[in-house]
This record gives structure tokens, C-alpha cells and sequence, in this order.
């Protein structure tokens, strides 16, 4: 390190390490403790206060004693995803709900209930009228600072605006966490038995909304450390009109639907309307392919005209208007809907799918991954536990829960059993690479490589409508941007922000390439990823995981396919088994 900047060290050890303290960190860092490890739980915002859960308002819970049925709930998930989750995770997902909701229940969650004094269930999604249901929790930012107040009476070491930039490793495991201050810059040196990452989604940066502080810190650390990452073709979903898109009226509190359930599920979902007034999903992205492709926008989202007055009064339970439809960030009064162009579309580019659709890799069901010592839950870890498409609100708060509880079990288990290492070489290396841009005199801004992620990604004929020749193209430029300009970063002397934000847009740079090369990868069209040149679901070809991984500096894609007792019935008539269309597909 030069004179210019004096940092200071802070060294701790831990049994297990939690990285990213939203509700997947929290819930690792309290069954950890519970097991008897000695637990660190670190985060780059203020525990409590950051994080998506904030915003979240709901929690799908799966109960038999309510009524449900597993087998109807996991065929729902399954058909909604288009075959691409893990049947394994997703039974876990269900069978374990109940018990997080009791959990959440006994800290002093207060779920919203009925006039019965019951939980007042929901549907989770218009398409399947009440077959996926959630309860309202009454919003993230009241249930957050319960769980930290529980992790810390659970005897949690809370580490709050810490931002980790690397993992330690020694001889391929993993050994902790290397990071600094987003205040005064200190170096933090976290030694751990076990480490679980728990650090959310990202957006790559286009969104001015709740999504903008959500970076890829723990799939883009996880990647270089040699972890696989997974389902990055399906980022991209646009969830905050889920409460919007209704078509005809849902059964709430017992009644009878107007509209029967099968036909609900089977509807062109949506009160969005093209040009051509013709009416889309926003849920179902490549239901809006053609509208989009043939010019035929912007489309409105009608909500007055469209939605029952019954939906709407549930709608204003979970969010404002402006809360509502975050796409453009803005409510057109005139209109009374949101109207959105073919650009302004993407603000929600690259947003993983909540639920364990995308993230790295799960090489088990206790949350491990494929490096020995790393652990993962929630949003950054994909478990399968749902498809290529998100089934329904509450689905990201309960899977979050479910893996976090499993994933800090696990690492307190192998903590057990594991030594501390030290590798000091490696931390050293690490630092200087951390600091290297408050050394540098010039190059390049984060704000500038920010810019240039969101002109190559956020237009329709790259993440919506994809297509080989212009992925690769794009992929060309971001691999420029991570091996050419990512060395060049700098910020100010003693800028901790400012090196918060380069590193941040390097993680933003890396997961948006393994977007480009896993889209490329995948020639079929399935879910939220829509390949032009590829209209058609690929059965049995494409029933099978993009995996990426890192072999020196060369991204290596790897095609993992499903156990066949995982396929759809192949028996059943292809229109039938999947009733979404695409733009020129031939679906006979």
C-alpha cells in the first residue's frame, strides 16, 4: 500500500461466517447460533434497514392443515416454472414454510389476519387463482429489526457497513472473508470454519428503485472464488405488477370466483394492453414478446378499468401506487396506468428470480455449494426450488427463510469438524487488490462502467428478444469492460463510497457477461428467456442447467441435465404442456 492512505486492520474469528444479514442472512445466522457455533453476520448496510426484504410484503406459506395440496402445489410450481426446478428443493420449500412462518411468528412477526383472527391467506398468483397463496407480513421493514433483535439475544456477533469484496481460500476451501468499512475504509479480516452467503440479487444498475443498491456481491465473489453459478438466461422478471395482473376476479376470503380457477390459470393474464389492444402479461415476459417486437408499444396498464374493486383493496394492503409500478418509476394520473415503452421496459434488467431460479450453484439440499466451506441461501443461490419463472408473490421471503435456516445449519455442522485456517499470503493479496483503486491517479469511474452495463443491457432486442449473433456481440463488450477497463477503476484518496461503488460495478460487469453467455449458451427458448432464432422448448434436450464457471480468466459453460424422473410427461402434446406461447414458434 503507498503512504496516501494509512487503513487500519480488524481481525476476528468466527465458527460460521454470514454474509448479507436480509431475512436468508438473518435466519442462517440464528439457526447457526442455535446449533452452538459462534457466528459472525456481516453486511454493507445496516442490518435491519437494507437489503430487498425491506420492500417485501409477503410470505408464502404452505400448510395441509389449511387446505393444501402438495402434490397440486408442486405441479403449479413446476408447469409455471416450465420444468426447470429441482422437485427436490421445491418439496423442501413447501413442507418447511410452516415452520419458518412459526418462527417468524414466535419473534414477534405480527402476519396479517382475517376477521376470524386467523392468517389472512391470499392468492399468490392471479393464473392460479387460490391454489399458491401467501400472508401478509406487513412489510419487511417492520419484520427485519425483529430477526436482528433475535440474532443478537441468540448471541450473533452484528457487523453493520462492512463490504465484503473477496473470499479467503486455502488449498480450495474456503476460509472466511476479506473486506472494508464503507465509512472509514478499515480493513475487516473475517477467519471462519464455514461461510454463508446470503447477499440477495442484483440489478445492473438501470433501476432507480429498491433494486439499485442490489449488486451481485455474493454471486461475483462466489464466481471468482471458482464457485458454479446457475439459471442467469432467466434474470429479468418483471414482479412489481404481479398485484396488477388480473383478469376477471380472484376468490378471496372463501367466496366463489366469477371466474372458475381453471380458467383463471389457463387466461392470457393481464390487464396490460399493446397498441394494437391486444392485452400481454408483464409477469410472463415472453407473453410481451410480440407486442414489443412488432412496435406495437408502449402498453398500458389499465389498473382502473381492469381490476376489481376487491383486488385493489388487497393490492393497497401490500403497497402504495408508486410502490406498485416501480418499472418506469412512475404513475401516469391521465391515464390512471403505467405506461411503458419498449427501453423503459427493462429498468428491472437483470433481477434474478426470487425463489432459487438463479444464483450459484447448489450442491445439496443443506445449502452448500460446489467449494468446500461456502454455503449460500436466498436470492444469491440457486436451489431450483422454482423454475424459469417466478410462481408467485411470497415465494422470494419464504425461500429465503427455508434456505437460509438450512444453510446455517449445514455450515454450523461442518464448523464441527473443520479447523481454522490462515492464509495470510492470500489475505495480503487480497487487500492490495481491495485498495488498488484509492492508489490509482486516473482510468475510469464506477458511474461511467454502470452507464455502459445499462446502454448494452437494458435494450428489448438484447434482454427480452435474444438472439445469437447480438448476445455474442454484446458478451464481447462486457468481457471488454471486465478484463480491459475493470483493472482501471479508481476513486478518490480515502473514498470509501467511492470504492464501495467500484466494486460494486465490477460485480454488476461480471454477472451481466455470465447473463450474455449463459443466454447464448441455451439455444431454446423456455420461461423468461426468449431466443429468436431458437422459438421452442428443447424436451428432453434443454431439460438441464446452463452451469458457469471460471477456468483463468475464460468463462466455461457446462450443460447439467435433469434426472429423467425430474422431465414433464413427454407423453402430453407439447401445446398442451406448455400453454405459453412464443413469437413464431410453432407450437404443434
Amino acid at each position: 500500500m503507498g503512504d496516501s492512505l494509512m487503513i487500519s486492520e480488524v481481525e476476528s474469528r468466527s465458527d460460521v461466517l454470514v454474509i448479507g444479514g436480509s431475512i436468508a442472512g438473518l435466519f442462517a445466522a440464528i439457526k447457526a447460533s442455535e446449533e452452538g457455533a459462534s457466528v459472525t453476520l456481516v453486511d454493507k448496510g445496516y442490518i435491519g434497514r437494507s437489503g430487498a426484504a425491506v420492500f417485501a410484503s409477503a410470505f408464502s406459506v404452505f400448510n395441509s392443515d389449511w387446505g393444501h395440496d402438495l402434490s397440486q402445489w408442486q405441479h403449479e410450481i413446476s408447469e409455471l416454472g416450465e420444468y426447470m426446478n429441482n422437485p427436490e428443493w421445491t418439496e423442501i420449500g413447501l413442507r418447511e414454510s410452516y415452520a419458518r412462518y412459526q418462527d417468524l411468528a414466535s419473534w414477534g412477526v405480527k402476519f396479517k389476519e382475517g376477521r376470524d383472527g386467523s392468517p389472512l391467506r391470499m392468492p399468490g398468483t392471479p393464473r392460479t387463482g387460490r391454489v399458491l397463496e401467501n400472508i401478509d407480513f406487513g412489510g419487511g421493514w417492520a419484520v427485519l429489526p425483529l430477526m436482528r433483535r433475535k440474532a443478537l439475544s441468540a448471541g450473533v456477533t452484528i457487523v453493520d457497513r462492512v463490504m465484503i469484496t473477496d473470499l479467503l481460500k486455502d488449498d480450495g476451501n474456503v476460509i472466511g472473508a476479506v473486506g472494508f468499512h464503507t465509512a472509514n475504509a478499515d480493513f475487516h479480516i473475517f477467519h471462519a470454519k464455514a461461510t454463508v452467503m446470503c447477499t440477495g440479487t442484483g440489478n445492473l444498475g438501470a433501476s432507480t428503485h429498491l433494486e439499485r443498491p442490489l449488486t451481485y456481491d455474493g454471486e461475483a465473489m462466489a464466481y471468482r472464488a471458482g464457485a458454479d453459478i446457475s439459471g442467469s438466461e432467466f434474470s429479468g422478471h418483471l414482479y412489481p405488477v404481479l398485484d396488477s395482473e388480473i383478469q376477471g376476479e380472484i376468490p378471496l376470503g372463501g367466496r366463489e370466483p366469477k371466474v372458475a380457477p381453471e380458467e383463471v390459470r389457463h387466461a392470457p393474464m393481464g390487464c396490460s394492453i399493446d397498441t394494437d389492444g391486444k392485452k400481454v402479461s408483464l409477469i410472463v415476459l415472453s407473453s410481451m414478446v410480440p407486442s414489443i417486437a412488432a412496435g406495437r408499444g408502449p402498453i398500458l396498464c389499465d389498473l382502473d378499468a381492469e381490476v376489481p374493486e376487491e383486488v385493489k383493496a388487497v393490492m393497497a394492503m401490500h403497497m402504495d401506487p408508486d410502490s406498485a409500478l416501480m418499472l418506469d418509476g412512475g404513475f401516469d394520473e391521465t391515464q390512471g396506468g403505467l405506461l411503458l415503452g419498449t427501453a423503459r421496459t427493462e429498468v428491472y434488467t437483470g433481477l434474478s428470480l426470487h425463489g432459487g431460479g438463479t444464483g450459484i450453484w447448489s450442491a445439496n439440499t443443506d445449502g452448500a455449494t460446489s467449494l468446500a466451506g461456502l454455503y449460500a441461501a436466498g436470492d444469491c443461490y440457486q436451489s431450483g426450488a422454482v423454475g424459469a419463472v417466478y410462481p408467485a408473490s411470497g415465494f422470494g421471503t419464504r425461500n429465503a427463510a427455508v434456505t437460509g435456516a438450512r444453510a446455517g445449519t449445514g455450515a454450523a455442522t461442518y464448523a464441527q469438524t473443520a479447523e481454522f485456517v490462515v492464509n495470510r499470503s492470500e489475505t495480503d493479496r487480497l487487500k492490495s487488490a481491495a485498495y488498488a483503486p484509492l492508489e490509482r491517479t486516473g482510468g475510469f469511474d464506477a458511474d461511467w462502467v454502470t452507464q455502459q452495463i445499462v446502454s448494452t443491457m437494458v435494450p428489448f432486442y438484447i434482454f427480452l428478444v435474444k438472439q445469437g449473433d447480438r448476445l455474442k456481440a454484446a458478451a464481447t463488450l462486457l468481457e471488454y469492460l471486465n478484463k480491459q477497463i475493470g483493472p482501471m477503476l479508481y476513486c478518490r484518496p480515502k473514498d470509501a463510497h467511492g470504492l464501495r461503488l467500484v466494486h460494486e460495478a465490477r460485480g454488476r460487469a461480471l454477472m451481466a457477461e455470465v447473463m450474455l453467455r449463459s443466454s447464448e449458451f441455451r439455444t431454446e427458448s423456455r420461461g423468461n428467456h426468449y431466443r429468436e432464432d431458437y422459438p421452442q422448448r428443447d424436451d428432453p434436450g434443454w431439460l438441464a442447467w446452463v452451469k458457469v464457471r471460471d477456468n483463468d480468466g475464460k468463462m466455461d459453460l457446462v450443460k447439467e441435465a435433469f434426472p429423467e424422473e425430474w422431465w414433464p410427461d413427454l407423453s402430453i402434446p407439447y401445446k398442451d404442456r406448455y400453454p405459453w406461447r412464443f413469437l413464431n414458434e410453432n407450437a404443434e
